[in-house]
């Protein structure tokens, strides 16, 4: 991806002999498998497991995919309507008791995969997700949508029209006024809606808005070493971004990693010197290179 969230090509931390660093190089290399296999195989629930399984470690991830695999073959040995997309909204979001988690919208259990169909709540993007998956294996072609306001799902209705659903609201179908309704509460009346924001949204940006979702999460707990995971793989998925290059040079600092921090921050002024925080992030790159030197 390019443009002026964009910088190196890749950003790669060395494999240090400290634990926590070390990690990281694993998990970012499984990850990177991961993500090649959801843009080659269409394989978004793998890489959304594998994610999870870096925070439970006993996770089995074919045993989730099966999961999703039984989800499917319940709908698949059921009668259907004539609006396939729909009557799979119904069985997910309805009967299947998937739902949700208006109450603890910020639980970071709400963005994995593993722990949506343990608990059947998630937020839109989770939500989302899980219906891509199922309606994948069941032949029902469906893309998510970044749509504002919250994450959507589209389809194709029987009629050939879009089929918009809204998995965190029970699955229920939208139409382009609601669509338009929505986008004004988001933007204000002025607002005009565009088929375009019906655009699908590839299995890398969901996996990508997920890590940032997690990331803000983390961020608000003070969680570093979660916050600099998911920093360091969102860049797995989006090699260079300098946003979550700059977070990462942050939570290192944050983790003493001081040489790592100061490489990340200086990179990140290198290319956005008129950064309307350039002045305090120059002064943590100052501060972290004494903190630094004092070591060696």
């Amino acid at each position: 991806m390019s443009g002026p969230g964009t910088g190196r090509e890749s950003v790669s931390i060395p494999a240090f002999s400290w634990g926590p660093v070390q990690k990281l190089s694993e998990e970012r290399r499984a990850f990177g498998l991961a993500v090649d296999a959801a843009d080659e195989r269409k394989d978004l629930a793998g890489a959304l497991l594998q994610l999870a399984a870096f925070e439970y470690e006993a996770l089995d991830v074919q045993d989730y995919l099966a999961r999703l695999d039984a989800l499917a073959e319940r709908f698949a040995d059921r009668p259907r309507g004539p609006d396939a997309a729909a009557d799979l909204a119904r069985h997910l979001f309805g009967e299947g008791g998937f739902r949700g988690n208006a109450e603890r919208y910020y639980d970071p259990r709400n963005s994995f995969l593993n722990e949506v169909l343990d608990r059947r709540v998630g937020i839109p993007i989770s939500l989302s997700a899980l219906y891509l998956e199922v309606a994948r294996r069941c032949g029902i072609p469906a893309v998510g949508i970044s749509f504002p306001g919250h994450f959507l799902v589209r389809a194709e209705g029987w009629d050939g029209a879009p089929c918009v659903l809204d998995p965190f609201h029970g699955g229920v179908q939208l139409s382009l006024a609601d669509c338009q309704a929505r986008l004004r509460r988001v933007h204000g009346q002025d607002a005009q809606f565009d088929e375009r924001l019906l655009a699908p949204c590839p299995p890398r940006e969901i996996l990508l808005r997920t890590l940032r979702n997690l990331k803000h999460i983390y961020a608000r707990e003070g969680d570093a070493h979660r916050a600099l995971r998911c920093a360091d793989l969102a860049l797995v998925v989006e090699p260079g971004n300098l946003v979550d290059l700059r977070d990462r040079g942050r939570w290192f600092a944050e983790l003493d990693c001081y040489a790592l921090a100061a490489e990340d921050l200086e990179y990140y002024l290198l290319r956005v010197p008129g950064a309307p925080d350039a002045a305090d992030v120059q002064a943590h790159v100052i501060s972290l290179r004494e903190r630094a030197a004092r070591l060696n």
